[in-house]
């Protein structure tokens, strides 16, 4: 976690990782901008490491690992994250949020409505809601230990509008996202717009018409459906316009 705190070895004699796979698990929320250093083989011996480690399996997209074998008192290795820009405006939805409402700053971490990236691992809440308007967002990362999450567009008290305007939908997970959209009466109907080159990747999407607003599905600009299962159910919509495409949809 940004505490420093993780796994470490302590060893005494010769240490040589030999080629081993270490892989980083987040255990906690990571704030701030200054790389976090953690030291996972505490040599007491006066050695020097023999070899490297091989290959780092990283769950955080965000952060970006390097591993120096002559740290500490020369001879301890020492793993190093270094914040990266790939969040940009991003943050992580709270494993333990108030609400399930995206558009509450404080359900995130850092504890703003992020328009970057949207990260999702573990949580207690995993039925998401929206407030009215339009909300957008560049790309919405589900993360290796991510459960099923799933995304209510459902329009009550007016339109809910969720603008997809970067990378689109990107699912490390063994679980598929789901988004519904629902026309709930009045003007409002659920949209969900793809845009620019974004892909709707694997999600699962679904539209429902309870009214005569049919809630809709619209890849735009050079946007694409991934591989995705699209639903239109009693009269929802789905749209592709511009030099958008359907993909392996």
């Amino acid at each position: 976690n940004d505490a420093g705190q993780g796994d470490r070895l302590d060893l005494t004699g010769s240490v040589g990782p030999g080629g081993a796979t270490l892989q980083v698990v987040e255990s906690g929320a990571f704030a701030g901008v200054n790389p976090f250093d953690f030291l996972i083989i505490n040599n007491d011996g006066a050695h020097a490491v023999s070899g490297t480690l091989g290959a780092i399996i990283n769950q955080l997209a965000f952060l970006t690992p390097t591993v120096a074998y002559n740290a500490g008192d020369g001879n301890d290795v020492r793993l190093r994250l270094t914040p990266n820009n790939v969040v940009g405006g991003g943050a992580r939805w709270l494993p333990n949020p108030a609400t399930g409402n995206w558009n509450t700053g404080t359900n995130w971490d850092p504890a703003t409505v992020p328009t970057g990236t949207a990260r999702f691992l573990e949580s207690t809440r995993t039925t998401i809601d929206f407030s009215p308007g339009t909300t957008t967002i560049e790309r919405i990362l589900f993360e290796a230990a991510a459960p099923a999450y799933t995304f209510d567009l459902n329009a009550f008290g007016g339109a809910d509008i969720l603008d997809i305007t970067g990378a689109g939908i990107v699912n490390q997970a063994a679980t598929r996202p789901s988004f519904f959209l629902i026309a709930a009466g009045g003007p409002g109907q659920g949209t969900l717009n793809f845009r620019n080159a974004s892909s709707a990747g694997n999600a699962i999407i679904d539209t429902f018409q309870g009214t005569l607003v049919s809630p809709a599905i619209n890849f735009l600009n050079g946007s694409n459906a991934g591989t995705a299962n699209l639903n239109s159910r009693v009269g929802g919509w789905i749209g592709f316009a511009d030099t958008s495409s359907a993909a392996g949809a």
